[in-house]
């Protein structure tokens, strides 16, 4: 209930004044409405952004630190978390001293970025072609130099120096954490050259099994 007060004072000669105070009878507290908050997160950044339901506040503590709250009376705040359950407690206080509060719980949990080289192809002396999968994080690195990374997938063409036995893949997460792998360029190297020999002597083998196969029919339909 909202009304005026009047006050009236008397010195010792007996003058007299008077005054009305206007007073705010106020019992409810403020409410505060946050915009949807995961109970989850893999980024140390939360982002807090909500509003007061009162005029007349000018600030919002949160985890017992102090927060503006602007003429509109919205507030944004980012809250940096640690490893594990983090609880965030809010809490406003209008001018009738009314507190509202508002808390949540949240899990913080770091994962690093993963890398999945699915394969590596020789395309000349030393060109290779390595393709997989990893965070999608906009780019990979190989060797110092980034590749696009698009939906997780990336396929990369390098020219390596020659005699280069392996190269170094990077991802690195806008947190900065980071993963690293290497790829053997010297097996794929050996595979590559080996192959067209092992390939003719394929040929031959089978050739001669023919070959052998025919002869025995041949020898069944005289016989």
């Amino acid at each position: 209930m909202d009304g005026l007060v009047e006050v009236i004072a008397y010195d010792h000669v007996g003058n007299v004044d008077t005054a009305e105070v206007g007073i705010i009878y106020d019992i409810v507290p403020p409410k505060i409405q946050l915009a949807q908050v995961e109970t989850f997160s893999e980024s140390p950044n939360l982002y807090l952004h909500g509003t007061v339901n009162e005029d007349g506040i000018d600030r919002i503590e949160v985890n017992g630190g102090l927060y503006p709250i602007d003429d509109k009376r919205v507030f944004s705040i980012v809250l940096t978390l640690k490893v594990g359950y983090n609880e965030i407690t809010l809490s406003a206080q209008d001018r009738a001293g009314n507190r509202g509060k508002e808390s949540f719980v949240i899990y913080h949990k770091e994962y690093a970025p993963y890398i999945d080289v699915e394969g590596v192809e020789r395309l000349g002396e030393d060109r290779y072609l390595i393709y997989g999968r990893c965070s999608d994080v906009g780019t990979i690195e190989i060797d110092g130099t980034e590749y696009p990374v698009t939906d997780s997938v990336f396929r990369a063409r390098i020219d390596v120096a020659p005699g280069t036995d392996r190269v170094k893949l990077k991802v690195e997460d806008p947190t900065g954490k980071t993963t690293t792998t290497t790829v053997d360029l010297e097996a794929r190297r050996e595979t590559s050259a080996f192959y067209p020999v092992l390939l003719v002597a394929t040929i031959i083998t089978l050739l001669v099994v023919i070959v052998v196969y025919i002869r025995s029919v041949r020898k069944d339909q005289e016989a």
